[in-house]
């Protein structure tokens, strides 16, 4: 409860990823069965997420990034979409979406054919998806990272899932394990990330419980053992 309001000096690192910190805290929150705990602060918490939404500046016609930034340190200006900052991010969508499902929100509010529009552009040749509309890295992360908001907004129609298929099974290597992208070391959270990407489209409860899901009852694999 205390990461929802304030967190110590030495994570101000992570200032610019506030929305993934708040979804990290109400999930475990919800784990526990303590949701309860911040009911008073449910609609402010709902109320400062949307805030994070990038919407179409009417006095601005440059092409807008949909989705939703990390935190109020990342706003240069209203909606200002400039290079450098202000920018939607795929991880941050993903997560801001998760926590208001979390809040029990009904989605109302969030621009639903405008994410899923960005949501294209991001998509790469190979099937990877790029976390921002510039040139950054792209790899396996943000392939769940789209799976999971395809899933929860339902709909699948502006991403090419064959690619996504493909590129995992490019990424599968000849000790079971899947890498990053094709080529590379396989890696154990990688692996439950695209077992989650998989079944992002069917009917799980929410895709943000889907690793504890496959560690504990697929693999049997204790969290401190993964690599």
């Amino acid at each position: 409860m205390r990461c929802l309001g304030i967190l110590p000096e030495s994570c101000q690192s992570i200032d610019s990823s506030r929305v993934v910190t708040a979804f990290f805290a109400l999930s475990a929150l919800d784990l526990l069965n303590a949701l309860d705990k911040i009911e008073d602060d449910r609609q402010n918490l709902i109320n400062w997420i949307y805030s994070m939404q990038v919407l179409e500046n009417m006095d601005d016609p440059t092409p807008v990034d949909f989705g939703f930034r990390g935190s109020t340190i990342c706003m240069s200006s209203k909606n200002s979409n400039s290079e450098f900052s202000d920018k939607a991010h795929i991880a941050m969508t993903y997560t801001a979406l998760s926590a208001l499902v979390i809040l029990g929100d009904d989605l109302s509010k969030v621009k639903k054919e405008n994410i899923l529009s960005s949501l294209r552009d991001l998509q790469l040749p190979n099937g990877s998806f790029s976390p921002m509309n510039i040139d950054c890295e792209s790899d396996m992360r943000f392939v769940y990272c789209a799976a999971c908001v395809c899933y929860i907004l339902q709909d699948w129609s502006t991403i090419d899932v064959e690619k996504i298929v493909e590129y995992i099974k490019n990424s599968l290597n000849y000790d079971g394990g899947i890498g990053q992208g094709p080529g590379l070391e396989s890696h154990g959270i990688i692996s439950i990330f695209n077992f989650g990407t998989v079944c992002a489209k069917f009917s799980f409860r929410m895709c943000n419980y889907i690793s504890l899901f496959i560690v504990f009852k697929i693999t049997k694999t204790p969290l401190n053992s993964i690599p």
